[in-house]
């Protein structure tokens, strides 16, 4: 055969070898799962906004005086302080500018300022006070009266200092959803300077110790924190670089006791990626939960490299490793996950397939096509020497993959790597074989 045609039949070896398709099945399952995940997550939304635009924009002027008049006279501070309560004002941040002004005159919305403070006077609950700041923040943006709207910035200034010395009681009944709205709005307060960064730090830690711990939400404070950093005011802050490393050290120790089974990292792994919008510190909880998992035993091991090339496949049409953060952190958690050694032939193919499926991602080529390159190299000799028989499937496939590499990338030629990978006697004349492309290079 010519040079031309062998270099076609090893091209479509590596392709054969990047669509796995031994691992079809597994991929399926994903791709069914990621698909129901984000038609769950566009209902639940769609949802949320039916709930609160549907059940806002349907009421007069005169529900929206009767709700708030209720609100005002009641004097009983379980009642008045309730979820329930509190959401009917929430809900009217939904309105119109022009609805509002119909039905809330300057004396309405005085005694609802009004009534908000004497709330917060009472309640012992974070969320409650969360809530009257929710609404302080929603009538400021609608409200066209300058009088009014001072209003109600001068009382979601008071809500925040609140926020920022009371000693709550821990939360009973909020789930992780609210707290993660929590860190959303402090992170906005210090961005707009409603608040100073030792402040948010302080916000940070009492949110910590208000809710349940664990490892998703730190790294939710933590992206707040590195967000923080970014800006040019903030980069130098001696209060917030502190935090950051303690809630570094927080993740550590959460992620040295924690167990995750394999249908957990798999709903992880759909979780992460159905969000519309990557960030970073949810790719850096996945990739860490992989990696840890697969120090586990061997099982787990071969379902996280399956995982593994299940996210490299996806990066393919989704191109999340754009993202330089995401991408730096994958590539250090799957070579962390390749420097425990497994005698086992189907884990160490597992592991070169899929590096060689990382080498064929344009940005990987870029920047990473020679560690990439030498732990393939490395992998084919633990092939070597822990398989009883070399066979096509196991390793010659991948030399025949490894020439084609070469043979299109001078810069990574490796004249030597028939000796490097150290066969038998027996099999160099076979091994040979399969560096035809390389050795017709040299001759």
């Amino acid at each position: 055969m010519n040079y031309t045609t062998i270099s076609s039949k090893k091209y479509f070896t590596l392709i054969s070898v990047i669509n796995d398709s031994k691992n079809y099945s597994f991929f399926n399952e994903l791709d069914s799962l990621l698909t129901k995940k984000r038609f769950d997550n566009a209902y639940e939304h769609s949802i949320n906004e039916n709930i609160l635009h549907a059940s806002s924009n349907n009421l007069t002027c005169a529900n929206i005086r009767k709700t708030i008049n209720n609100f005002i006279k009641t004097k009983d501070l379980i009642l008045i302080g309730d979820n329930r309560n509190l959401y009917e004002l929430i809900k009217m941040g939904n309105l119109t500018s022009e609805k509002l002004e119909k039905a809330i005159d300057v004396n309405l919305h005085k005694k609802i300022v009004a009534a908000l403070d004497n709330v917060s006077h009472e309640t012992s609950y974070f969320s409650y006070d969360f809530l009257i700041l929710r609404i302080c923040d929603n009538f400021i943006l609608k409200s066209t009266v300058s009088e009014v709207k001072q209003d109600y910035i001068k009382a979601k200034h008071n809500i925040l200092k609140k926020l920022i010395n009371f000693k709550y009681k821990k939360e009973i009944k909020e789930n992780e959803t609210t707290f993660l709205c929590w860190v959303d709005r402090i992170l906005y307060a210090v961005m707009n300077k409603e608040i100073c960064p030792e402040e948010f730090v302080l916000l940070c830690k009492k949110i910590l110790n208000l809710s349940v711990k664990n490892i998703y939400f730190y790294w939710k404070i933590l992206h707040s924190v590195n967000y923080t950093l970014l800006q040019q005011d903030f980069s130098a802050n001696k209060d917030l670089r502190d935090f950051k490393k303690e809630i570094f050290q927080n993740i550590e120790d959460l992620y040295n006791s924690v167990d995750m089974k394999i249908e957990a990292i798999k709903a992880l792994t759909v979780s992460t990626l159905a969000k519309k919008a990557p960030v970073k510190e949810d790719f850096y909880y996945l990739f860490d939960t992989i990696k840890l998992a697969a120090q586990k035993n061997e099982a787990y091991k071969l379902f996280c490299l399956k995982l593994c090339k299940y996210i490299i496949n996806y990066n393919y049409e989704y191109n999340i490793f754009c993202y330089r953060f995401i991408r730096k952190y994958f590539i250090d958690s799957f070579f962390d996950m390749l420097k425990n050694p497994l005698n086992n032939v189907d884990i160490l193919t597992e592991e070169v397939s899929a590096l060689i499926a990382l080498f064929h991602i344009d940005t990987y080529f870029c920047f990473n096509r020679t560690q990439i390159f030498s732990k393939i190299i490395e992998k084919l000799k633990a092939i070597n020497d822990t398989a009883p028989k070399l066979t096509y499937k196991n390793f010659y496939q991948f030399c025949d993959v490894l020439d084609y590499i070469m043979s299109e990338n001078t810069d990574i030629l490796t004249p030597d790597i028939i000796q490097q990978l150290n066969v038998n006697p027996s099999e160099r004349s076979k091994l040979s074989k399969c560096f035809n492309l390389l050795l017709r290079k040299y001759n």
